[in-house]
């Protein structure tokens, strides 16, 4: 017997579904999951959602390699999407159980919508997931603290390669002031260059506040 299940997911996602002794991977890319499987009514369809990440030795060298490259793509195209990462977090791990009905069809859509911030109440929706219209009743949840910090490395790693251009090319060109003993642009320069640092430094202090509050109201909401 083969069945289909057909799966919508946030971008950047995956989610790992298990039926019997078998194991699918699904994202945007690769949306359709094929089980060849004797009898699904005797088995449940499992449903979770996956955090992958590179090796951190192999992230590391890549980061180094493309910080310079990174500051200009931001500076260039004025990326600033990047700084409201809650919207990218996947704050919790979920783990869904569906029991497949006699009325199960050869392809049916699973719905997965990811958690996300609710800034009123200042907590963390939980994540859904769905089969052919149908919620899971039985679905558990962990709070993804490595994935929060993650997204908050990716904002900082931003930061820190936009400076890099920005302090290398104010530092020319205050070389270049100095040796020629140009006062006023010496003054100027640095004044530009103080006013940079300070708001590179605000920028890390200010997401890292929120890093600790997203953090908290992740395993608030799951101990409650």
């Amino acid at each position: 017997m083969k069945i289909v299940f057909s799966a919508k997911v946030p971008e950047g996602e995956t989610l790992k579904l298990s039926l019997g002794n078998q194991e699918k991977r699904v994202d945007t890319v690769n949306s359709d999951a094929v089980f060849e499987i004797s009898n699904a009514l005797q088995n449940d369809l499992t449903v979770e959602n996956t955090v992958d990440s590179l090796p951190k030795a192999l992230a590391i060298l890549l980061y180094a390699i493309a910080l310079p490259f990174q500051g200009l793509y931001h500076i260039l195209t004025f990326d600033t999407d990047i700084m409201k990462w809650d919207a990218n977090v996947c704050a919790y791990l979920f783990r869904a159980t569906f029991k497949l009905e006699s009325a199960l069809k050869e392809k049916s859509t699973i719905v997965y919508h990811n958690s996300s911030w609710d800034s009123v109440n200042k907590k963390w929706t939980l994540p859904a997931v769905s089969l052919d219209g149908i919620p899971c009743d039985n679905i558990s949840f962990t709070p993804n603290i490595p994935g929060i910090r993650s997204a908050f490395l990716r904002v900082l790693r931003v930061t820190l390669s936009v400076y890099l251009i920005f302090s290398a090319l104010f530092s020319y060109l205050l070389f270049a002031a100095v040796s020629k003993s140009l006062t006023v642009a010496i003054v100027l320069l640095l004044l530009i260059i103080t006013a940079g640092t300070a708001l590179a430094l605000y920028a890390v202090f200010y997401n890292y506040k929120k890093l600790k509050i997203y953090e908290t109201a992740a395993r608030t909401f799951i101990s409650k």
